[in-house]
């Protein structure tokens, strides 16, 4: 007997047909056969009185009218107590054919004693078309009515027909299937006792077998029936595209079933049919859309019920699949609704996934360690399903390395994420018979500490975050996208010495790009700059970024944007950077208000700073058109006291900092060792170590200074100048000096070396002359009384200072570290009222305080006209 796939044919689950003794059934079998027996015995009556050729042309008739199909018999042997038929054949298309058929009966008691079959060969077709399934053609009338025979209610009441022997020796089974031709052998016997069979099942070329063996026992109180189930099927099967999957490229699955009856007879609908032993074996086994080939086995135990099928004590170890270096473990139990219109599944399955490598889309995550705990709900109709995965109870997934938009964004650390359970972390994957699968998913992560590197910024950044949440999608027809949603977490940038507090970050990532959105309550420096808030977004378009920022000081008046674009394939890409007016001013605002580090080497600051212009970076080459706006600018720089700075420094590359050639600095009073007024420095910054000073101009005195071009070194332990001095004033620069009494006319020029060291500036040794004859005078009323009472020789030298008409002049200048100044006069000359003009050589020393010069006279400074005109521009 064939059975049929169709639902319709089954008996209904309630009818009291399931809950009859199987025996009775066996006997209404019996009584049927004995039926054909009986046609048999009325063709043997015609054999007494006819020819046995005549049987043979009768039976075939008779048969075909009880059976209701064509007929075709072949008797050999018939006599009252045995018969051997040759063959009969059942169907025109021989559907059905029974060769070397002896029965043994006992006319007396109507009853058929054995059936002893030497070969039964079927031929039937699979044809889901009309809902048919598995036909046997002509004689699907017939299986009909055999099967309504074994759903028919028995008479409790009606005496036991004894249950013949019944020997099959061969069984040969030909289906013809979308899937190709299929090859089945076997064998059975039947008797009072039990029901043994043996059957098995091959495709072409052995690429599917499956095996089948079954010991039913008939008699009161035996055992429980059971049975052997084994299913192997090579990745070359026609058979899988008969199940509707797709063909795999390699490797076979295995399974095997031992089946049994329960102890005892369902009496409801929770209590199971039939139970099984099963066990699942997939070896290389590659299949579309797996990354790997996979190889492992499952186990478990099954119980079949009314309208239902449990999965239970599941266990399964697998590798492969996900990734060549996957290893995966599951465990759990499974309900399912098989037979009802609408399939279901629930249950909860314990997933643990090891070490190997997971590409989805653009995210790819090396040595994957991920365990769930989950519940599984999951249904399917005529028009598709859906698969609900659900977290039962925290779990974890850890990686070696993460890489988010191929590449844009790497997690390059070893990490581990704690899962949210409670309905937080969950997955829907819904798929229907034409359209492919889609998946919506939530994932939310515990507190974790993550290592990130944004590939454009070349700078990893540790993450402390209390917690997360990621959503996407995924369809086969667009790409995978995903949010991310993080809030009140901490950063830090350790290379630049950053920190960030408060951090919200929403990461989006859809078929339009990366987007990213950014703010944060605290950027600190790790005590190298005040804290600021900041806000920031980004998007990315394939290997295309935009992004924009901007800063606003913690608790300092610092306002600076940020705007750029770049090209993520190429590394390169550009920023704009704008930050507005800084207004500096003594005993307020200072620049170690922004960078605490400054407080060393900047005091008393006053005046404005801005910037603002664009940012390049190509590769590993950072470039730049910033301008760097000074307006009157004062304060001490290091050693040196500048007054009024101005400028519009043209900033060429941001980090190592570096300038543009012959940039040009005014100052009205620069103190470097000198006090010099209205100086133009013209300079270029490399490499963020070396200045290039190239020659500037200087006043000093009424003179003229020039500055001879010096290379400087920022890391050296001290500087080296060469101060050119022309014409400068002696009577001024005795009232520069300071030194009471002492004024004169004429001009000196020469050579002042200058050193500046970290602590101060030394002068060494600088030597100054006269240029043409000139005038001292020395007012002996404010000389100090020491010397107004040395003597009749000093007396007499402050006498014929008082007047002085030099020849020659030369001074003698040095200058230590604290700012005091030894002043060496040597001059000679006359004084015309002192011993009638008699010449008069002298050699003075003179001691004052050079850094508490110029006090005054500088109010009419006036800004150069091509650096007012840049900082108009800068600034308007």
């Amino acid at each position: 007997m064939v059975p049929s796939d169709s639902q319709s044919e089954l008996p209904p689950p309630s009818a009291p047909a399931s809950a009859a003794p199987p025996m009775r059934r066996h006997r209404r079998f019996a009584r049927f056969f004995l039926r054909l027996v009986l046609v048999l015995a009325a063709v043997a009556v015609l054999a007494v009185f006819f020819r046995l050729e005549l049987l043979n042309r009768a039976g075939p008739w008779l048969l075909a009218r009880e059976l209701a199909v064509p007929v075709e018999l072949g008797v050999a042997r018939f006599d009252w107590r045995s018969s051997h038929i040759d063959r009969l054949i059942l169907g025109s298309q021989r559907d059905v054919v029974v060769e070397d058929v002896s029965l043994s009966y006992d006319p007396w008691n109507s009853r058929l004693e054995a059936v002893e079959i030497g070969r039964v060969a079927l031929l039937a077709r699979y044809d889901m078309t009309g809902g048919h399934g598995i036909s046997l053609g002509e004689l699907d009338p017939l299986i009909d009515r055999l099967r309504a025979m074994a759903g028919a209610p028995s008479d409790p009441d009606a005496a036991a027909t004894p249950i013949p022997d019944v020997l099959v020796k061969s069984i040969e089974i030909g289906l013809a299937s979308p899937a190709g031709f299929i090859t089945g052998s076997g064998q059975a016997n039947l008797n009072a006792q039990a029901i043994i069979a043996q059957f098995t099942l091959r495709e072409q070329q052995d690429y599917a077998r499956l095996d089948i063996s079954l010991a039913a026992p008939l008699v009161k109180d035996g055992k429980p029936p059971t049975g052997d189930l084994t299913l192997v099927m090579d990745a070359h099967s026609a058979l899988w595209s008969l199940l509707g999957l797709d063909q795999p490229t390699s490797g076979n699955i295995k399974v095997g079933a031992h089946l049994r009856m329960p102890e005892k007879t369902a009496t409801t609908a929770e209590m199971p049919l039939a139970l099984a032993d099963w066990s699942m074996e997939a070896v290389d086994f590659a299949y579309p859309g797996l990354a790997a080939p996979l190889s492992g086995t499952f186990a478990g135990e099954a119980a079949y019920g009314q309208d239902w099928l449990s999965l239970d004590k599941i266990a399964g170890d697998l590798k492969g699949g996900l990734g060549a270096g996957f290893t995966a473990k599951l465990a759990g139990n499974l309900r399912a609704s098989p037979l009802l219109a609408a399939q279901q599944v629930a249950g909860n399955l314990d997933l643990k996934l090891d070490g190997g490598d997971l590409a989805i889309g653009s995210v790819k995550a090396a040595q994957t360690k991920l365990s769930l705990p989950l519940t599984v709900a999951a249904k399917h109709d005529g028009s598709g399903g859906t698969l609900d995965l659900t977290l039962a109870k925290a779990g974890t997934l850890s990686f070696q390395r993460l890489d988010l938009g191929n590449g844009a964004v790497s997690l390059p650390k070893p990490t581990n994420l704690p899962l949210k359970a409670d309905g937080a972390s969950a997955l829907h994957l819904a798929f229907g018979d034409q359209a492919g699968a889609n998946a919506d998913f939530t994932l939310a992560l515990g507190k974790a500490t993550l290592t990130v590197e944004p590939k454009a910024a070349a700078e990893r950044l540790l993450i402390a975050m209390p917690e997360a949440k990621i959503a996407g999608r995924y369809d086969a027809a667009t790409p995978l996208s995903y949010t991310l949603d993080v809030k009140g977490a901490q950063v830090a940038a350790p290379l630049r010495g950053l920190t960030l507090g408060q951090v919200a970050l929403n990461l989006v990532s859809d078929a339009k790009g990366l987007q990213a959105k950014l703010s944060t309550g605290a950027l600190a420096g790790l005590g190298k700059f005040t804290p600021v808030r900041g806000e920031a977004s980004a998007t990315l378009v394939g290997d295309k970024a935009t992004f924009k920022a901007h800063l606003n000081g913690d608790d300092q008046p610092i306002d600076i944007t940020f705007a750029g674009k770049a090209d993520i394939a190429k590394l390169s890409g550009s920023v704009d950077v704008h930050l507005a007016p800084l207004d500096f001013a003594v005993g307020k605002l200072q620049p170690y208000n922004f960078f605490p580090p400054l407080r060393d080497y900047l005091d008393d600051i006053s005046g404005r700073v801005e910037l603002e212009g664009p940012v390049k970076f190509s590769g590993g080459n950072l470039t730049s058109d910033l301008k760097f706006g000074v307006t009157n600018l004062s304060g001490k720089v290091g050693p040196v006291q500048l007054t009024n700075v101005n400028s519009v420094i043209e900033i060429d590359r941001p980090w190592p900092f570096s300038t543009k050639p012959d940039q040009v600095v005014a100052v009205e009073l620069a103190d470097i060792g000198l006090p010099l007024t209205n100086a133009l420095f013209r300079f270029k910054i490399s490499d963020g170590k070396v200045l290039d000073l190239k020659e500037s101009r200087l006043d000093m005195t009424g003179g003229k200074v020039t500055l001879d071009p010096a290379v400087l070194n920022f890391d050296a332990p001290a500087q080296n100048l060469m101060l050119k001095v022309d014409s400068i004033s002696v009577g001024q620069l005795f009232d520069t000096l300071g030194i009471a009494g002492l004024s004169g006319e004429g001009a000196i020029s020469g050579n002042v070396p200058v050193t500046i060291f970290p602590g101060g500036i030394a002068i060494p040794e600088a030597k100054l002359a006269a240029t043409a004859p000139g005038v001292l005078r020395y007012d002996r009323n404010q000389a100090p009384l020491a010397l107004q009472s040395a003597g009749e020789s000093v007396a007499m030298a402050l006498e014929a200072l008082a007047d002085f008409h030099y020849e020659k002049l030369i001074l003698d200048l040095t200058r230590n570290l604290t700012g005091d100044v030894s002043l060496g006069l040597h001059i000679s000359g006359r004084n015309p009222s002192f011993y009638d003009g008699y010449p008069v050589e002298f050699n003075l020393t003179i001691e004052g305080r050079l850094d508490q010069a110029l006090k005054e006279g500088l109010a009419g400074y006036q800004v150069p006209d091509m650096i007012q005109q840049q900082l108009e521009k800068l600034s308007p």
